[in-house]
């Protein structure tokens, strides 16, 4: 019970991807927020062993043109 009186130990924010945003326009965002270094961002989505895990799990995403990225 104190567990579950104490709430969550994870702090969450709250963050709004507005659509028409680049990959460097998130990037500043979440860079503004605190949420992760610059850079950090764009180097997750333009990755490509990271974008081959998820054209293997996800079809529709081996469409995408080289060099691709995840935006």
């Amino acid at each position: 019970m104190q567990s579950i009186l104490a709430g969550p130990k994870t702090a969450y924010a709250r963050i709004t991807i507005l659509e028409g945003w680049s990959i460097y326009d998130t990037d500043q965002y979440l860079t503004d927020k605190g949420l992760i270094s610059t850079g950090e961002y764009i180097a997750f989505v333009t990755n490509p062993t990271i974008i081959a895990k998820y054209q293997s799990r996800y079809k529709f995403l081996k469409i995408l043109k080289s060099p691709a990225t995840l935006e």
